[in-house]
């Protein structure tokens, strides 16, 4: 009976981990473009000229879920761990939304942060987990 609950304990300490934190440089992957829900956020246009940077975190917790990026209510994009992307907002205020793979039609589920984009400040923002998921400015 002992040794058929150590797989068990195992799995829940690999899965509470610890909280998450910035991947290394050389880890980070871009996500695919095809993910971008609106393509036109890849490049710059005349009224969408500040780039913003998001980075999803590495780490044990909540390694088994994709977290879905919505701004303003839309969708923008999907992220796994260690995956980067690179869109082009206007400057202004925006909410964003950070949705959990496993329960994305539940409120607990989610993570509304209110962003202000501004020219010449950093416009990086890694997502972070923790107990859930939580958008953080970074300066890289």
């Amino acid at each position: 009976m002992k040794k058929a609950l150590l797989p068990f304990i195992i799995l829940s300490a690999m899965l509470s981990g610890c909280a998450t934190q910035p991947p290394k440089a050389e880890d980070i992957k871009l996500a695919p473009k095809d993910r971008l829900y609106d393509q036109n956020l890849y490049k710059p246009d005349e009224t969408r000229t500040i780039p913003v940077k998001i980075t999803r975190d590495v780490g044990l917790r909540g390694s088994l879920a994709t977290v879905f990026l919505k701004i303003d209510g839309n969708y923008v994009v999907w992220l796994n761990m260690s995956e980067e992307i690179t869109i082009y907002l206007a400057q202004g205020g925006y909410v964003f939304e950070l949705v959990h793979s496993l329960c994305p039609k539940e409120q607990l589920c989610s993570t509304l942060t209110d962003v202000t984009i501004k020219s010449g400040f950093d416009n990086n923002f890694r997502i972070h987990v923790d107990d859930g998921f939580s958008l953080i400015r970074s300066k890289t």
